[in-house]
């Protein structure tokens, strides 16, 4: 198959190849690297994109990731004139000497030394001088949008004031739009320059850094939070300035209030927490420092127009006012209000985990006996969030109210019959003797309700918690779920290998109706155990008709009978 202009102009259109050929023909691709079938490049475009061709059972298969998505975009067009080297060459003759000469070079790197490139590049660059040097850097540069931004920035704050500097690592950092995930590897690798540009202020002006980093973070925020950065690379840098940032602090120490006033500002649009939560800089802020931090955020809430939200309606400021509840909670540790947090939190407790926070802001400041009121509010509230109960149970039993905590281990059991429930249930009173009658109440309640088909999988799981095996084998059930199975076959195992096996039959049965490749992979591995288990009794001949009758019974399903022919001629080895 031949890449030239008719096959380009048919795949991305007469439009779309004019401005490929352009970006061709100024020197814009890169050629990154080879593959058995094609090639890795880069083109400068308004970003750094990335793109692969390959020629692949006579297609033209290609990958960019510009916004364009699949279409055959312009970047596509100009590595597929590259690479073949068809951009000087008109003619399909000459086409075909330049995918030559192609072949021929990369022959001859197949023939190099065991020199590492960089290695190899990092001796040239040496050997060069510094004119050359500096074209090269220019050219290289001209190429790359990202790369240009950043030695330009390196190159101002070299020269340039202080003063100058937030000009600079404001056009490094870039104005504020969406960015998506196809963006944001080039964008992360454009910013690693900030954190060494930081860095190198911090050790040059360490008080103009730190005002560097404030203003940095400011910026990154506005633009990370239109960004969609699934990968995590952008999100590393920002989190890598937010520790520039704390060092920054730590190294310049500043005042006190001077400082609260700023770092309130920046926690106020800090959704990541990069910045560092008041333990990190309760020794800068000190007393004062931290006074005014309270004071500005009760400030900032009593700003906030009245709650309205309903319990259809969400109200717009609530965000806000978790996030300065938070901020508050910080400053109670090193000597805030602690009254004065409570009564703006129960003046804004809403749903059963408010008051389950309010319990525990309690408990962290030894005000026991309100964190047990505001358990018992939130359960007369919420009378069946098993949060709020189970809270309230554990402290009942903590502050010597046996009785309670049991009435509420009960109402968790008997409003959400579960396996978790019924061991909180049984921690609880067998330290009294008590629970062979509650046991008894327990089980009682969850028989009442099996299924249509007689089987009832919970009280299985229930006597498989008591270790009972030989009571949850007599109730299994075949419409019993198949986890529950896994969990009889494991446990009888040891001393019950016959039910094992019949439990795993049921397992292995499951998957091979169930059909396709995973499934009929599992039902090989759980017929592996059987075979291991089968020789440890010696009962190999069973096994083997076990197997001749899944051979009969599923032979339709060649995939299966395949794997298990396999199986099996490893089992006569």
């Amino acid at each position: 198959m031949k890449i030239d202009e008719t096959l380009l102009r048919r795949l991305a259109g007469d439009k779309t190849y004019t401005r490929g050929l352009d970006y061709a023909r100024r020197g814009a691709v890169s050629l990154d690297g080879s593959l058995d079938d094609g090639v890795i490049a880069s083109v400068a475009g308004s970003d750094d994109y990335r793109v692969t061709l390959r020629l692949r059972g006579g297609e033209l298969l290609a990958e960019c990731d510009c916004p364009v998505g699949d279409t055959f975009c312009k970047h596509k067009v100009a590595v597929a004139l590259v690479w073949p080297g068809i951009v000087a060459n008109d003619t399909d003759g000459a086409a075909d000497a330049s995918a030559a000469t192609t072949k021929s070079a990369a022959a001859k790197r197949g023939k190099r030394k065991t020199d590492s490139d960089e290695s190899v590049l990092g001796a040239w660059l040496a050997e060069q001088q510094v004119e050359a040097l500096h074209r090269i850097v220019l050219e290289l540069a001209g190429r790359d949008r990202d790369a240009w931004r950043q030695l330009v920035a390196r190159a101002r704050m070299a020269r340039d004031a202080p003063a100058e500097w937030k000009s600079t690592i404001g056009e490094l950092i870039g104005r504020r739009r969406f960015r998506d995930y196809r963006e944001c590897l080039a964008y992360a690798r454009r910013l690693e320059a900030l954190t060494t540009l930081l860095d190198d202020a911090l050790r040059r002006a360490p008080v103009e850094a730190l005002a560097l980093c404030d203003h940095a973070l400011h910026r990154l925020f506005a633009v990370y939070a239109e960004t969609d950065d699934s990968a995590g690379a952008v999100g590393d840098v920002v989190g890598r300035v937010g520790e520039i940032y704390q060092r920054a602090v730590q190294a310049v120490r500043p005042d006190g209030e001077a400082f609260a006033k700023a770092y309130f500002k920046l926690r106020d649009v800090d959704q990541w927490g990069v910045s560092g939560d008041i333990d990190v800089h309760a020794g800068v802020l000190g007393a004062r420092g931290i006074a005014l931090l309270e004071k500005l955020a009760h400030a900032e809430l009593a700003s906030l127009p009245p709650r309205t939200d309903t319990a259809h309606h969400w109200d717009e400021h609530e965000g806000r006012r978790r996030h300065l509840h938070r901020m508050l909670e910080e400053i109670t540790r090193h000597g805030g209000d602690i009254d004065a947090l409570l009564a703006i939190r129960a003046h804004a407790v809403r749903d059963a985990w408010d008051y389950l926070q309010l319990a525990e802001l309690c408990a962290e400041h030894r005000r026991e006996r309100q964190a047990t009121e505001w358990l018992e509010r939130g359960r007369k509230a919420h009378p069946k969030d098993p949060r709020l109960l189970e809270a309230l149970a554990k402290k009942y039993t903590k502050e010597g109210f046996p009785e309670d905590a049991l009435e509420l281990y009960w109402r968790l059991f008997d409003d959400r019959p579960g396996e978790d429930n019924f061991v909180r249930l049984r921690a609880h009173t067998q330290a009294d003797g008590d629970w062979p009658r509650w046991r008894e109440r327990a089980l009682a309640r969850v028989a009442a309700h099996g299924d249509r088909q007689g089987g009832n999988p919970l009280l299985v799981c229930l006597y498989l918690a008591e270790g009972d095996a030989e009571t949850a084998w007599t109730l299994a059930q075949p419409g019993v779920p198949i986890h529950i199975w896994e969990r009889l076959g494991d446990t009888l195992e040891a001393d019950r290998p016959e039910r094992a096996i019949a439990a795993w039959r049921t397992i292995a049965t499951y998957h091979i109706e169930h059909g396709g490749k995973t499934h009929y992979a599992t039902a090989i591995d759980w017929l592996r155990r059987m075979q291991s288990l089968h020789r440890r009794l010696g009962t190999e001949v069973a096994f083997s008709d076990y197997l001749e009758f899944l051979r009969q019974t599923h032979r339709a399903k060649r995939s299966f009978v395949s794997l298990l022919d396999e199986l099996a001629g490893n089992a006569r080895v």
